[in-house]
């Protein structure tokens, strides 16, 4: 039974970088579709045609959930998911996407502090090193560079990071209520009406026929995959793993950016930038070291209780 432990969280482990791959790619193809779509229209296309997608597969199950289960299961991670991806994109027109991507990239600090308010959890005391390293591999691949400064498109940056904090650990207690498909069908849905309103009230509907072929491809990757894919990815490992650990994952998402931006703008990485990778790549390996062998000892524990 040495390995039960391990495959019952890799999977899910598995899930985030899964889903740390498809933003990764979808990062720099959306700065590449905002050559002819703004960020607003951009959101509203995505999520609307995201949240169609999903009632057509899982809508008849998201309803049956909705006539048992209370709004404020599901309404404060969908308003907070909503937030994160709204202020991100306001934030990438303030100020530079190496500042924005160090700042997103803070629910790893988040997320335990609001784990500790909202879930009763302990706090992970034996993760503070780890969590404080990550933060200086995340400010040298994102910043390393040139220097950080902090502004209006920093502040805009920082709730970005805390909607997606406070969603994380939302959807960690909801989803003990409804399941991952669920969750991310309601989710996509109330994106998807703010998004549109936003884009209405704030933005120039003129601007849609000059929209390019290229970018509604973008738009159509950005729909499945950084939507629907990714959404149902990340709630199924918030049903299986903590909020915490999801977070710690997702810090691979920088990385991962960076690779692609590499392949697709150019984008090169210095020898500061390559350091912060690798901080952040063994800090990732060595928390979920850590957590499959305190895993595997809670495991031994159990099976060596006493039997009568």
């Amino acid at each position: 039974m040495k390995n039960a432990a391990h495959k019952s969280t890799l999977p899910y482990v598995m899930c985030i970088l899964i889903q740390s791959v498809v933003y990764g790619l979808g990062n720099p193809l959306t700065k590449v579709g905002f050559d002819s779509i703004t960020a607003l229209w951009c959101l509203a296309i995505r999520f609307s045609a995201a949240a169609v997608l999903l009632f057509i597969i899982f809508g008849k199950r998201t309803v049956s959930q909705l006539k048992v289960t209370k709004p404020s299961q599901w309404l404060p991670p969908s308003i907070c998911m909503a937030s994160a991806y709204i202020s991100c994109n306001i934030a990438l027109g303030l100020t530079t996407a190496t500042n924005v991507g160090f700042v997103m990239s803070l629910p790893v600090i988040f997320t335990p502090f609001l784990s500790v308010l909202l879930l009763k959890k302990k706090y992970p005391v034996r993760s503070i090193p780890i969590q404080l390293a990550v933060v200086v591999g995340l400010y040298l691949l994102c910043c390393g560079g040139g220097s950080f400064t902090f502004g209006a498109g920093e502040l805009v940056a920082l709730i970005c990071a805390l909607s997606l904090a406070f969603a994380l650990v939302f959807s960690e207690k909801s989803l003990n209520q409804m399941d991952a498909f669920s969750m991310s069908t309601l989710q996509t849905a109330v994106t998807a009406v703010i998004s549109a309103a936003a884009a209405f009230i704030f933005d120039d509907v003129s601007v849609l026929p000059g929209v390019e072929p290229r970018a509604w491809l973008i738009v159509a990757y950005l729909a499945v995959t950084c939507t629907c894919l990714a959404y149902v990815l990340q709630n199924t490992a918030l049903s299986h793993i903590s909020s915490g650990m999801v977070s710690m994952l997702q810090c691979t998402q920088p990385i991962l950016t960076a690779f692609f931006s590499f392949i697709l703008l150019k984008e090169r990485l210095n020898p500061l930038g390559l350091a912060g990778a690798a901080i952040i790549t063994i800090c990732v390996v060595v928390e979920n070291y850590v957590n499959y062998h305190k895993e595997e000892a809670i495991g031994g524990r159990r099976n060596a209780a006493p039997t009568v």
